[in-house]
């Protein structure tokens, strides 16, 4: 028997198509958005949309469908190509309104047309009705499946307020226009290819011919903002992505790089995002002009150091660099002695290298006979650290750490009351005790207790600048609310806090701290000397020098106009 050959063609399971439909609408502001699409390819000049929590309505004055053979090829087919001669500006797949059928029954009405369907209750079925009132353009009108809540509502009008915002037609939400034309707007750059707004923080986002498609994490380019193309970018089936072969985009991309390089060139301090782009450019071997002086390196402390402050740094700190998480105790230690310049570990993953590598990099960047440094393995240096923290019992203190440990009771009243002044935790006087560790000067559990560290007490007199000092560590400390026993991290807003708090109560807790010295070391059974009594004469002298001072800026009062009174 001859073998037979014949050619056939793949087909499409009825359930891959209803999962096509189900999974492709990721959000309802997705869904609209398709409808919009469709309104623009239909050469409508405007776009109506009504959006609650039970419903959703799109109109336009396009072309619509004006026959069934168009119903046939073009809403019933999903998938089929479109020509050149039908001129969309953003059809590409045929599959965008399925989004819509996803959230609730559509009501579809066109021409002389009207299209039911139901996907939950009829499947891949829909119900035609013909010979109706010719309707110009499209109307679209949902009841949702399911009712959107007060927040989910707020959030897809958000959302469409922001994507919709440069459509190239006017677009109505629920009876405001909502759209800008871009020739209208400020942009950074204006090229042959796109509109481009740089913003130092913020996502970036990209539209596609004004439609939102991506934002892309800020540290993707090191800048914030918005781009929109003048030309179609070719998107993924999902319109969530550019792929990666888009012509348009790669010229576009070019520009944001150009813009976002001269921007970084020239700033002095750098955010979490433009570190990043800027380490990003520098590992893969086209560092700015300005790369040494950069501060692109994260300690364990989580402050950032430049290259060239690392080399001016080296020998002070051992001649070596080593590594281990941002925070760490042990790690932080070994910073503060100077045994090591510590880098957080985050910097590894930050430029995609091996400590070995950073260490190459730092000395590269640095270009400096200052830095003659070596990488040391964490562990060879931490072992010589425990981890353990000791509260000392009353009995185990000497008289000057009681002595110490009074004042810093009474500097922390003063800055709990400080740190009530400008609106934060009322009334948090923790308990202040004398401990022993190898890792820290002082530490907390963030709620009940402030813990001095006797080796920091150690090297310290009972004068102005001793506490002055403490009173610093003591403001850092109940800047803490939570324990900082586990890792020794700072945000931002622990920097501000600390700023307000000693900018605030400093000066209260030295005052505070001089004014209360003699007494408590009276209290304590010891003996004034001549230099303690000098220091009291210097609280006395500072007294009355603030005090002198009040009186000099209080507001004079304005004497009170008489009314005479005949008798």
């Amino acid at each position: 028997m001859a073998v037979a050959k014949e050619t056939r063609r793949f087909g499409m399971a009825p359930k891959l198509l209803m999962d096509v439909i189900r999974r492709q609408a990721g959000t309802l502001a997705k869904a609209v958005m398709e409808g919009v699409m469709n309104s623009v390819d239909a050469k409508a000049t405007k776009c109506q949309i009504l959006l609650d929590s039970t419903s959703l309505s799109i109109s336009d004055n396009g072309s619509g469908i004006e026959s069934k053979d168009q119903i046939e090829k073009w809403f019933e087919t999903f998938g089929s190509e479109h020509t050149a001669a039908e001129g969309k500006v953003y059809g590409t797949f045929r599959m965008g309104r399925g989004q819509l059928f996803a959230y609730g029954e559509n009501k579809w009405r066109t021409g002389p047309f009207q299209m039911l369907i139901d996907v939950n209750r009829l499947g891949l079925d829909y119900r035609l009705e013909s010979n109706l009132s010719k309707l110009k353009g499209c109307q679209i009108k949902i009841g949702l499946y399911e009712e959107l809540s007060p927040s989910d509502l707020a959030q897809t009008l958000t959302l469409l307020h922001k994507w919709l915002k440069y459509a190239p037609i006017p677009i109505e939400l629920n009876g405001q226009n909502i759209t800008v034309d871009p020739k209208a707007d400020k942009w950074t750059l204006d090229t042959e290819e796109a509109y481009i707004k740089t913003a130092e923080i913020g996502t970036l986002a990209i539209y596609n011919l004004g439609i939102h498609v991506m934002d892309l994490p800020a540290h993707r380019y090191g800048i914030g903002g918005t781009v929109v193309s003048k030309k179609q970018l070719k998107v993924n089936f999902a319109r969530n992505d550019i792929q990666s072969d888009c012509v348009v985009w790669k010229e576009i991309r070019k520009s944001v790089e150009t813009v976002s390089r001269k921007h970084l060139e020239k700033k002095a301090s750098l955010n979490d995002d433009e570190r990043r782009r800027l380490s990003y450019l520098v590992a893969t071997g086209e560092p700015p002009a300005n790369a040494r002086h950069l501060k692109l390196f994260t300690a364990v402390t989580g402050r950032h150091y430049s290259a060239l402050d690392i080399a001016v740094n080296a020998i002070s700190y051992g001649g070596t660099i080593s590594f281990c998480d941002k925070g760490d105790r042990i790690g932080d230690k070994i910073f503060q002695s100077k045994l090591s310049f510590v880098l957080a570990k985050e910097n590894l993953e930050r430029f995609n290298k091996t400590e070995r590598e950073i260490v190459e990099l730092v000395r590269r960047l640095a270009d400096s006979a200052y830095l003659k440094v070596e990488h040391t393995p964490f562990d060879t240096l931490a072992g010589e650290f425990s981890e353990s923290y000791t509260i000392l019992l009353d009995k185990d203190l000497t008289v000057t750490e009681r002595i110490w440990r009074d004042l810093a009771v009474r500097i922390c009243r003063t800055l709990a009351y400080s740190k009530g002044r400008i609106g934060c935790k009322v009334g948090d006087y923790r308990r202040v005790v004398i401990g022993e560790s190898d890792l820290a000067y002082g530490w907390t559990d963030g709620s009940n207790y402030i813990a001095v560290g006797r080796e920091y007490l150690k090297g310290m007199r009972l004068d102005l600048y001793g506490i002055t000092q403490l009173s610093m560590l003591l403001a850092h400390e109940l800047c803490h609310e939570g324990p900082d026993t586990d890792s020794h991290t700072h945000t931002q807003e622990f920097y501000e806090l600390y700023h307000e708090l000693t900018f605030e109560g400093l000066d209260s807790c030295i005052t505070q701290g001089i004014t209360d010295l003699a007494k408590v070391i009276k209290a304590n059974g010891r003996k004034l000397t001549k230099a303690y009594m000098k220091n009291d004469d210097t609280a006395f002298k500072v007294r009355k020098e603030i005090m002198h001072l009040q009186k000099q800026t209080l507001p004079k009062a304005k004497p009170t106009a008489r009314k005479l009174v005949k008798v």
